[in-house]
């Protein structure tokens, strides 16, 4: 070989070496490091540029999360949010997976929107099992089943007290009179009906778990509850929509989702609508 076409021929094999290089995971490693080391330095026009090129060469969660944390601190909230959505859907480290389900969770709180959040945190939790996801929503709840009324609380608290030492009658009068200070307030309303539950007056119980029920659509325990006087009564539809909130929304293990599976299947069964009936059965 003559040195002329020796010295093409390395040109050649060079310009293969490089593209390939170029496309390799090693270097789209490279992207997502200079990334981060811009980001740590808050260069953050350079840090989007490289996550951007890492997406196109590897569609990296953990620069879907990055490229997130870069709007979320040039206050886009909103195109950072659409970041986060598509970070967790990919393959990313947990810190920041929890990092990113975490910023999606208190952006949906912000915004009032208590379904999102019930959502996020149920994704957060059967990815990790984090049980800070499960007492956020606990916590939602609590909070949507009190009032800000000073004279219905002293009216509950007095028949709590009342009910531990077993005077049963005086607290259901109390909690009676809770309710008529606020129409509004649910945990009275939770307690008079959890009693009647456990009496089997099914008819005072719904009166009032279903009321509870139809506000907080999240509160998955009393769906459970409510869906199977529901089902106990024949009121199919109804049943089948408590059912339905219990599993979309619910922290509930394998058990417990086919046994609701079961339940809601046949309520569709009796509602006539077959493929969905046929759909839950085969789930369960």
């Amino acid at each position: 070989m003559n040195p002329e076409n020796g010295h093409k021929m390395k040109k050649r094999i060079s310009f293969i070496l490089a593209v390939t290089l170029l496309a390799s995971p090693l270097f789209a490693q490279g992207y997502h490091s200079l990334g981060r080391n811009a980001y740590v330095y808050r260069n953050y026009e350079k840090a989007r540029e490289l996550f951007l090129k890492d997406i196109e060469a590897a569609d990296r969660g953990d620069s879907y999360y990055f490229l997130g944390e870069i709007e979320k601190i040039e206050n886009n909230y909103d195109k950072a949010a659409e970041y986060f959505k598509i970070a967790v859907t990919k393959s990313m480290t947990k810190k920041y997976m929890v990092n990113a389900y975490w910023n999606l969770i208190i952006f949906s709180e912000e915004k009032n929107d208590l379904n999102s959040v019930v959502f996020y945190c149920k994704e957060l939790w059967i990815k990790t099992g984090a049980s800070s996801a499960k007492n956020k929503i606990n916590s939602i709840t609590n909070r949507l089943l009190w009032t800000n009324n000073q004279d219905a609380i002293e009216k509950y608290k007095a028949a709590m007290e009342l009910h531990k030492k077993g005077n049963s009658a005086e607290a259901e009068k109390n909690f009676r009179e809770a309710i008529n200070l606020d129409r509004n307030f649910l945990a009275p309303k939770f307690e008079l009906g959890m009693k009647a539950y456990k009496e089997q007056n099914e008819n005072d119980a719904l009166y009032y778990l279903g009321e509870i029920t139809t506000k907080i659509p999240f509160y998955y325990d009393l769906q459970l509850i409510v869906g199977d006087i529901n089902f106990k009564n024949r009121n199919y539809r109804t049943a089948a929509n408590n059912f339905s909130n219990a599993i979309d929304y619910g922290f509930i293990n394998e058990t417990q989702l086919n046994n609701t599976l079961i339940k809601r299947g046949t309520c569709y069964f009796h509602l006539s609508n077959l493929d969905k009936a046929e759909e839950d059965i085969k789930k369960a």
